[in-house]
């Protein structure tokens, strides 16, 4: 598990390896309903790379 402490670390998510940019312990997506309105945790990745950062489950992310 992927927490604050661990930003600036290389991460594997799966098939994806990337550095961890942040993890914000409760996200509220703004696109979110506001009926349905939950928070829940996320970790923002960038890929070692360059490219497109993504977002997951810091339960699922291993420091690599």
């Amino acid at each position: 598990m992927a927490t604050r402490k661990d930003v600036g670390k290389r991460v594997t998510g799966g098939s994806r390896v990337g550095v961890l940019q942040d993890v914000d312990r409760k996200w509220l997506d703004p696109a979110s309903s506001p009926f349905d309105r939950r928070t829940y945790p996320l970790a923002f990745v960038r890929p070692d790379a360059g490219g497109v950062e993504w977002t997951a489950d810091p339960k699922q992310l291993v420091l690599s």
